[in-house]
């Protein structure tokens, strides 16, 4: 059975469910969503019956009682003028907004009414992506709307500042739905997912899907064309419906439950866990702690990373009892990182997932192996980013790093001189010649003074255990084998020292050497013996990507919420909240960057 990214481990205990989680999920071709003759002709009848709330016409009515040049000359001072702001709105896509009109000779882009109504049904249905219609200037397009609906005469100004509101929203809507709201840049300097550039004409693009009332559509393909945001977007309806509903009562923390037993608290608890359909089979008693209490309690320990101990615990009523505004925002928190990352994935690649503590291999963009990860501690956090795999080292040697030498090493070395022979290191100097470890004064070095480096050749306790594999990064970052096996039992495996630890390393060889007739896992096995260091190049390089998301998804529908060990989550939420002055990635200044991404998936 293929499985989707990020998926959890509820099937492999048995442990399956269907229900609302997938009642809200719309249908249609191209395997995205929001593409469906439904979802399209409700979001459009409810943008129209707004307007019509609201009392307001189509654009159109004053706008075509005004002379055509008086519209354009205003279009055009706005541009000569390299105005910022529309009424006090501001506009944040001002590259691209006046190569738009320009090439459009300074006329009006929205005076196709169904491109307008396509344009407002694409602002109301960013909710369903965990964005805030309100950043595409939905109330004060509105009002301006009105505006011009109530004034006797037209004011040309009104006219034309409608237009390039418009234009701002549809600009900015393309930017955010293709690489998100949130610039990730901001939250990591370090971030390296860089665009797709394309050689189509962004100008073009953007003037037909506007001339060819294509608008919704082409919004709509630009979000990430993977079943993990499709599924994303139908759990969140769902928990907002929960929120509709009015939620869940919370359950006291001393509530004791014990199973055959009795009690008031466990109507609450039934309560809980069928809301998320943790339990969907209901007893002839409410106030039972039965079989079925128990294995949905059981569901939602495991879809929690809370293990699979029955037992109803002071920390399992705690996250019980969190409010389901605290789960919608968790989704909306991976919506955004699945924006920045799902775009344009080639058919063959690796994704390390850092807080599942899974990694998987794709082939033909479906799931073929997986396995179990270590990554970084808290304090030693495994990145974000992305590269290609090249070659592995089959036996290979292990260069201590410097988090390593400052937080184990160096201490040690200090208190006892032998040490680092004892561990099995070579002390090699700049030019790579062994140095005497006794006659160094470890006190007198950091990580980063220290001139050697500290070597250790292949062997059972070689922490980089019998392979490794290795992609360009300017971290250091490696995904290897680990004579640590025990470890990859616990649940939440953030120990390492940043780099990647896989359960099964020869099973990953085996695939990315993709090579039955020389590279069967006998043979690696065979090498790993001589103990030798042995470098294998790919003959294809395969791509990788270390993404950190919180929320997985199962096949069905079913969610799993991961600890935000990283602590990532809360900056992530805030800036998604925030009011956008600006369009997010990779910024206003370099429009043809993201321009030219929008047109590579048009």
């Amino acid at each position: 059975m293929n499985m989707h990214p990020f998926e959890g481990t509820l099937n492999a205990v048995g442990l399956r469910r269907s229900g609302r989680f997938r009642r809200f999920e719309w249908r249609g071709g191209g395997g995205f969503a929001g593409k469906s003759v439904p979802r399209r002709l409700f979001l459009r009848a409810a943008a129209l019956l707004l307007l019509i709330a609201f009392g307001v016409p189509g654009p159109a009515e004053g706008q075509d009682q005004l002379p055509a040049a008086r519209v354009r000359n205003h279009i055009k001072s706005f541009h000569a003028a390299n105005r910022q702001h529309v009424r006090g709105v501001a506009i944040s896509s001002i590259p691209i907004l006046s190569k738009l009109y320009s090439a459009n000779k300074y006329n009006p882009l929205w005076v196709d009414s169904e491109a307008r109504d396509q344009l407002v049904q694409a602002v109301f249905a960013v909710k369903d992506d965990g964005l805030d219609p309100e950043d595409y200037h939905l109330s004060d397009l509105l009002n301006l709307q009105a505006e011009i609906r109530d004034s006797v005469k037209p004011d040309t100004e009104a006219v034309a500042d409608f237009d390039l509101l418009l234009t701002d929203c549809f600009i900015r809507l393309a930017c955010h739905l293709s690489y998100g709201k949130v610039n990730p840049r901001i939250l990591n300097p370090a971030w390296n997912f860089g665009c797709s550039i394309s050689e189509g004409d962004i100008v073009t693009v953007l003037l037909n899907a506007i001339r060819s009332s294509n608008v919704f559509d082409f919004l709509d393909c630009l979000k990430p064309r993977v079943p993990y945001y499709r599924k994303l977007r139908t759990a969140l309806a769902v928990y907002r419906e929960i929120r509709r509903s009015g939620g869940w009562k919370p359950i006291p923390e001393d509530a004791r439950f014990v199973k055959g037993e009795c009690s008031p608290h466990v109507v609450l608890l039934r309560q809980r866990l069928s809301l998320t359909e943790d339990l969907t089979e209901q007893g002839d008693n409410p106030e039972l702690f039965d079989d079925e209490v128990e294995l949905g309690v059981v569901r939602f320990k495991i879809r929690n990373h809370l293990g699979i101990d029955p037992t109803i615990r002071r920390t399992t009523v705690v996250e019980l009892n969190r409010p389901v505004e605290y789960w919608i925002d968790k989704i909306r928190i991976n919506l955004e990182r699945a924006r920045w990352v799902l775009h344009n994935l080639p058919s063959d690649y690796v994704i390390v997932d850092i807080a599942g503590f899974f990694v998987y291999v794709y082939r033909n963009q479906e799931i073929v192996w997986r396995s179990r990860i270590q990554v970084g501690g808290p304090f030693r956090q495994t990145p974000s980013f992305r590269s290609k795999i090249d070659h592995l080292v089959l036996n290979p040697n292990w260069t201590a790093p410097p988090g390593v030498l400052d937080v184990l090493i160096l201490p040690e070395a200090c208190k006892n001189p032998e040490y680092v022979s004892q561990e099995g290191f070579t002390v090699l100097d700049a030019g790579g010649k062994a140095v005497d470890p006794s006659r160094i004064d470890w006190a007198a070095y950091s990580a980063k003074t220290l001139p050697f480096r500290l070597r250790m050749g292949p062997g059972p306790t070689n922490p980089m255990g019998a392979v490794k594999f290795s992609f360009p990064n300017e971290f250091q970052i490696f995904l290897h084998d680990t004579p640590d096996r025990d470890a990859f039992n616990d649940m939440q495996r953030a120990f390492s020292f940043g780099c990647v630890r896989v359960e099964k390393p020869l099973e990953l060889a085996e695939l990315l050497l993709n090579d039955p007739s020389r590279w069967r896992i006998e043979r690696l096995l065979e090498i790993t013996r001589t103990q030798k260091p042995q470098a294998i190049h790919l003959p294809h390089p395969m791509p990788i990507m270390l993404v950190y998301m919180t929320v997985l998804v199962e096949q069905d529908g079913t969610l799993f919420f991961r600890d935000d060990v990283y602590e990532r989550d809360k900056a992530v939420l805030k800036a998604l909240n925030e009011r956008n002055e600006m369009v997010s990635y990779p910024g206003a200044n370099e429009p043809d960057g993201w321009a030219h991404a929008i047109t590579s998936r048009k």
